[in-house]
């Protein structure tokens, strides 16, 4: 999977989605994801659409073992959405807002 990225982050948009019976989807720069989606879903879609954002070639099969794979990792290493301290830099030593 090759990946290619000229953001820094996506924006993501929580909606009512399922009268199009997708989770999520994506336009390339937002992520779009279905409000219904919490805890470990929620966590799932955000990545399995980031991955197509970031590798929009990649096959469908490709971007949801990844993300698979990718949330149950940082499901077990206990990643929950309760901390929003943001003070820590990046790989490339930066804070992103």
């Amino acid at each position: 999977m090759k990946l290619v990225s000229n953001t820094k982050w996506f924006k993501v948009v929580r909606g009512k989605y399922g009268k199009r019976k997708v989770w999520g989807e994506t336009d390339g720069k937002t992520i779009y994801i279905d409000e219904r989606a919490i805890g470990k879903k929620e966590l799932e879609i955000i990545v399995h659409e980031a991955l197509h954002c970031i590798s929009p070639t990649a096959s469908e099969d490709d971007v949801e073992r990844s993300a698979i794979t990718l949330t149950n990792t940082l499901w077990r290493e206990g990643y929950r959405k309760i901390d929003n301290r943001n003070n820590t830099p990046l790989q490339d030593g930066k804070i992103h807002k």
